[in-house]
């Protein structure tokens, strides 16, 4: 593992990543960075992109992730999981970011009600309280 040069974060190495994804790191981009959060992009010999994610506490992002269920998820898994850190490799989704989309056709007020009603649909199982 290695630290964050300023804040209390840390962060698994690409031999750890490497070896725990069964293939080589072959970039590493770091999308945004913050005193409880560093998040990359990684890429793999094989081409597949994954976030990765560090957290300090106070987070719930791992518990949350392990115990709830919805189609509205991607997949997360849990790499590390103290008392002071955390770190997720999370599914990357490739596709066109929501400030770049074209909304002029889109009732807003109609969709905003539908995701409304799927986050609220989103079943937590026992490892998370509800």
């Amino acid at each position: 593992m290695n630290h964050h040069p300023y804040f209390n974060l840390l962060l698994h190495s690409d031999d750890e990543l490497s070896a725990h994804l069964g293939e080589a790191i072959t970039e590493r981009v770091t999308l945004h960075e913050w005193p409880l959060s560093w998040v990359q992009q990684l890429t793999t010999a094989g081409g597949r992109r994954l976030i990765y994610k560090s957290q300090a506490v106070p987070s719930v992002e791992s518990a949350f992730y392990a115990g709830a269920r919805s189609p509205l998820l991607v997949a997360a898994e849990t790499l590390l999981a103290t008392d002071d850190h955390s770190a997720l490799l999370i599914e990357w989704i490739d596709g066109q970011p929501l400030g770049k989309m074209d909304w002029s056709s889109v009732d807003v007020v109609e969709l905003a009600g539908k995701i409304s009603e799927e986050i609220g649909g989103v079943a937590l199982h026992n490892s998370v309280e509800s």
